[in-house]
């Protein structure tokens, strides 16, 4: 789930993602991810196969592509 998401000056974003089983971490989202998904926003969970991460000063932090993005559920109220 996005706990936070912040786009950065150049189409991408950073966020930090919570999983139920771990704490959280940061995550950078590419901007296709982004454009191809308008909704997403605080709140949403993404589901995610096959991600990258990198460990930034020992703190690990996923690289989330479009590759990567299975679906998304968009936070709100469910119709």
């Amino acid at each position: 789930m996005l706990e936070s998401l912040s786009h950065t000056g150049c189409g991408d974003a950073f966020a930090v993602v919570k999983d139920p089983s771990t704490a959280s971490m940061g995550a950078g989202i590419d901007r296709k991810v982004l454009q191809s998904h308008p909704r997403l926003d605080p709140g949403a969970v993404l589901v995610l196969d096959q991600v990258s991460y990198l460990k930034m000063e020992s703190v690990p932090y996923l690289c989330v592509t479009s590759a990567n993005v299975v679906k998304v559920v968009p936070s709100g109220p469910v119709a």
